[in-house]
């Protein structure tokens, strides 16, 4: 993002063809979890556009991240990673839902803070129980967030890579 000065921690996954084409694209989480916070960012629409796009990352639209969901996976009793879902369209998860793979969790948007129509996914790790229905427009869930460890998804990708991750969180 050519606009912004400070680190982007996740990845943004585009698929603007499905909606020029009026298709909506479906996520999957990338491992099994439990929802543990969610938002359906009402003043995104409400003074945003019909998708949700705001001009503004502040907090009252989520801080830019508009309609989100957190999935928590415990991996073991000191640790947890935490994957962020954002700019979603739809969410089709309840709070404390766990959730595999298989599982439809929402569909690609543009909602909060976005140019083009994508899913923005981090990763990171910390503690367990966290972000449990975490307020994502107070300050104190963002610097929480910001104080958990973030991990670029795209390593993840690789299975080549996961055993390296899991002895970051084994140090941790």
């Amino acid at each position: 993002d050519p606009y912004r000065d400070e680190p982007h921690y996740g990845v943004d996954y585009a698929a603007p063809q499905d909606y020029l084409n009026g298709k909506k694209t479906y996520i999957y989480p990338i491992g099994p979890g439990y929802v543990t916070a969610h938002s359906f960012c009402v003043r995104c629409y409400s003074e945003g556009d019909q998708w949700g796009n705001v001009a503004e990352r502040w907090p009252l639209y989520n801080f830019g991240f508009g309609n989100f969901i957190l999935i928590e996976t415990p991996y073991n009793e000191r640790v947890s990673i935490y994957v962020m879902y954002a700019h979603l369209t739809d969410d089709f998860v309840a709070l404390g839902r766990y959730v595999t793979p298989e599982d439809v969790i929402g569909t690609v948007g543009k909602s909060g803070y976005a140019e083009e129509f994508h899913v923005h996914m981090e990763v990171r790790y910390g503690e367990p129980g966290r972000f449990w229905n975490a307020n994502f427009t107070r300050w104190a869930a963002l610097d929480l967030w910001m104080s958990t460890m973030p991990v670029n998804p795209a390593l993840l990708v690789f299975a080549d890579n996961h055993a390296n991750f899991a002895a970051k969180l084994d140090v941790w």
